[in-house]
């Protein structure tokens, strides 16, 4: 689908799942009110190039202190030079309560 929304012909499916297979090397469970966040061996500890989290966040805290720590406890576990992408959703009660997020 997204391959379709960016202009790209779907006879270019192959193609793009071959890719992303090269680039990604690993799904790893984050626990964002621990730190670590990432249960992972010392060597990727902060060493992460890419961290995304796509509308979770807000859902595990309940309150904007728990928010700002979880967001911090992920945030480290990106290396100097990495991004962190975070999507989130706007009217979960959290984000309501909180206006300034």
């Amino acid at each position: 689908m997204i391959l379709t929304q960016e202009g790209n012909p779907l006879d270019d499916l192959h193609k793009m799942i071959t890719l992303t297979r090269k680039k990604i090397h690993g799904v790893f469970h984050c626990d964002c009110l621990t730190s670590p966040s990432v249960e992972v061996s010392r060597r990727l500890q902060n060493n992460f190039d890419v961290i995304v989290t796509i509308f979770c966040v807000e859902y595990c805290c309940n309150t904007l202190q728990e928010y700002r720590s979880a967001i911090r406890n992920i945030a480290d576990q990106v290396k100097p030079g990495g991004m962190y992408r975070l999507y989130r959703v706007q009217n979960t009660p959290l984000i309501q309560r909180n206006r300034r997020l």
